[in-house]
């Protein structure tokens, strides 16, 4: 049950009041109910709370463009827990690790947990979870997407976002599912031409030619290297995930990228999620 929303000072009492509680404040209520669910039965003195029941009235928030609004304030939470003893033992933070390659600042700034993978749902973007989705429940053929080609297409848009975070972080953002086209029958990424609608759409707000856009973007893609999760946008990939099912005829139009989203949530089992080394030592914390 959601509290009513406290001052920082409130928020920092009431920890100290109950030192048998462990309190892990999260950036949204879809990283809530997850970690909720998952925390149950391993860590009965944690307490799952979103950082938006916490009241910053009158306190500044450091932001930008790849840390801010609820990020940012768990950044800030993090930072008030660190100088704040002994609170700073009963609760901490979690923010999404996809703010690192442009902000790594923050993984200083104690307590406070980056997610092993970019996000924390991101530890579902598993082929065999996903086909197994795309199946059973979405009654895709075994055929009808190409897992590789969708991964790449995610990680292409997790190096654009970078780009353009640390290029242009003003510069209105290009839906990620505009990379997958339809080409002489078969579904292909369209780097070139998103760079392309990129540069359009922000016009004189962005001084680089699309071929330097690209250029940049594939540099920043090529040190990408090993778990494609530590770098996978999990909106990007629902929404790729959907258009990419759309374009092979598996689902309609009106099938929105929200209604896959919760067909994935229904169909995952946060046990799933135990071998996740962040989550392990947050449970430890909170056994």
């Amino acid at each position: 049950m959601a509290l009513p929303r406290r001052l920082v000072s409130e928020w920092v009492t009431l920890i100290e009041l109950d030192p048998e509680v462990r309190t892990l404040f999260v950036e949204g209520t879809r990283d809530q109910a997850l970690l909720e669910s998952f925390f149950r039965r391993r860590a009965p003195r944690l307490v799952v709370r979103e950082i938006s029941e916490i009241d910053f009235a009158g306190r500044r928030i450091e932001s930008s463009p790849f840390c801010g609004g609820n990020r940012a304030r768990a950044v800030a939470f993090s930072s008030v827990l660190s100088g704040a003893v002994p609170a700073d033992q009963y609760a901490a933070c979690l923010i999404d690790a996809d703010c690192e390659p442009v902000h790594p600042f923050v993984t200083k700034v104690a307590p406070l947990y980056l997610t092993t993978y970019a996000s924390a749902h991101a530890g579902y973007v598993r082929q065999e979870l996903i086909e197994d989705v795309a199946r059973r429940a979405l009654n895709a053929p075994a055929d009808s997407f190409d897992w590789d080609l969708l991964t790449e297409a995610c990680l292409f848009a997790a190096a654009f976002r970078v780009m353009r975070y640390r290029l242009y972080p003003a510069a209105k953002p290009i839906d990620a599912s505009a990379l997958l086209i339809r080409k002489a029958g078969a579904v292909t990424i369209s780097r070139e031409e998103f760079a392309l609608k990129f540069k359009m759409k922000n016009g004189h707000d962005v001084g680089r030619s699309a071929e330097q856009l690209l250029h940049e973007v594939l540099n920043i893609r090529a040190g990408m290297t090993g778990d494609p999760r530590k770098y996978i946008n999990f909106h990007d990939f629902i929404a790729m995930f959907t258009y990419l099912l759309r374009l092979s005829g598996v689902l309609p139009a009106a099938f929105r990228h929200e209604h896959v989203e919760a067909v994935l949530y229904a169909a995952a089992d946060p046990n799933e999620l135990a071998d996740d080394a962040i989550f392990a030592a947050l449970a430890a914390w909170g056994a």
